[in-house]
C-alpha cells in the first residue's frame, strides 16, 4: 500500500539510521477511539496505517491518547519490542487514554504512575474539578507516568502523558496538578507529551479573534511553560499548522498556532528536530483525526 505524505518543514527527521547515544526519539499520537459510527474511519480501517507510522519514526518513546481495549491489544501486540504501560482511565468502559510505550532496548522500568486529573489524583476515576462548558463531562481524565533507566547513558527520566478535557477551568487546574507532580516525582531529565485541547498562548497575549479562540483564554500554557519548555514553539514561532483536523482532507493553515498536541521537556533537554506529520491514507483521508508530532531530544544536562 501507498502513503501519502506531506511535509511542511523544511528539514527530514531520518528513520534509517541509529541515533546517537544521547538522542530521544518521542512521538505523540492521539490515535482516536475505536468506534463503528466512524464509517470508513474506523479503527478496523486505519489500524495498519497507524502502525507503520509508528514503526516508521521508530520512537524510543511513544503516548498516544483515546486507545480502546482492542487498540491497546492490535498495538502491544505488534510493538512488541516496547513496554507499554497505562490504565483504565473510566469505570464506565475499557480505555486507556494516556497510554505509554517504552521501548525495551533503551530503558529499564523503574516504576509507573498514574493520576486523575483531580482533587484526589492517586484516586481512580475521580472528576471533580471545577468545569464551565459541556465538554468537560466526557468522564475522567488521566495522566499516566514512568520513572526509567537509560541503559545507554546510566540516567533516570521522568516520563508522562495525559489528556485534557479542553475546558479552562478544568485544563487550569490540570495544569497546576501536572507542575505539582513533576515538583514531587520529577527527575533531571523530565519529558511530558499529550493531546492537551489546549492552545500555546501565553494568557496576556492571548488572541482576542477569532471569538471561538479569545473565549478558551487561559493561564494553563503559562503554567506549564513555568517548567517545560516547548522545543517546537522555539523552532517554529510563526507556526499555521494545527495538529488536529478531525477527518479533513484539506486540514488548513491556519492564521495562528492551533496545535493542541505537544512534547514537552525540561531545561536539561534540547529539542534538535520537531513536526508535525501529515500522515494520510491512499483515499486522502488521515491515519486519525489528529496528525502525530514527533521530536529529537537531545540531553544536555544530565547532572
Amino acid at each position: 500500500m501507498k502513503y501519502l505524505f506531506f511535509i511542511f518543514f523544511p528539514f527530514f527527521i531520518t528513520t534509517c539510521c541509529p541515533p546517537e547515544s544521547n538522542s530521544i526519539r518521542v512521538m505523540n499520537f492521539n490515535i482516536r477511539y475505536d468506534t463503528e459510527t466512524d464509517g470508513v474511519n474506523k479503527w478496523d480501517n486505519r489500524k495498519s496505517f497507524v502502525l507503520k507510522v509508528i514503526q516508521d519514526f521508530n520512537p524510543d518513546l511513544l503516548g498516544t491518547q483515546e486507545a480502546m481495549k482492542s487498540q491497546v491489544d492490535y498495538l502491544s501486540s505488534n510493538l512488541t519490542e516496547y513496554h507499554s504501560i497505562g490504565t483504565n482511565n473510566c469505570d464506565c468502559r475499557e480505555q486507556y487514554d494516556s497510554l505509554l510505550f517504552v521501548k525495551k532496548t533503551r530503558y529499564k522500568i523503574l516504576e509507573e504512575r498514574h493520576f486523575w486529573l483531580s482533587t484526589t489524583p492517586h484516586i481512580p476515576f475521580t472528576d471533580d474539578f471545577a468545569k464551565s462548558s459541556p465538554r468537560a463531562s466526557l468522564g475522567p481524565r488521566t495522566m499516566s507516568c514512568v520513572e526509567i533507566l537509560d541503559k545507554i547513558d546510566n540516567y533516570t527520566l521522568f516520563f508522562c502523558n495525559t489528556h485534557w478535557n479542553g475546558d479552562v477551568l478544568s485544563n487550569e487546574q490540570s495544569a497546576d496538578l501536572t507542575k505539582q507532580i513533576f515538583a514531587q516525582y520529577g527527575k533531571k531529565v523530565n519529558i511530558l507529551i499529550g493531546d492537551f485541547n489546549e492552545f500555546p498562548f501565553n494568557y496576556n497575549t492571548w488572541p482576542q479573534t477569532p471569538d471561538w479562540i479569545a473565549t478558551r483564554q487561559s493561564h494553563a500554557y503559562d503554567t506549564l511553560m513555568s517548567f517545560m519548555i516547548d522545543g517546537f514553539k522555539q523552532l517554529y514561532p510563526n507556526n499555521t499548522q494545527s495538529s488536529g483536523c478531525g477527518w479533513d482532507l484539506t486540514c488548513p493553515i491556519w492564521d495562528n498556532d492551533y496545535r493542541i498536541d505537544w512534547i514537552l521537556h525540561n531545561k536539561n533537554v534540547h529539542t534538535q528536530e520537531s513536526k508535525i506529520l501529515i500522515e494520510r491514507r491512499p483515499n486522502g483521508i488521515p491515519v486519525s483525526d489528529h496528525f502525530p508530532v514527533i521530536s529529537i531530544l537531545e540531553v544536555v544536562n544530565e547532572d
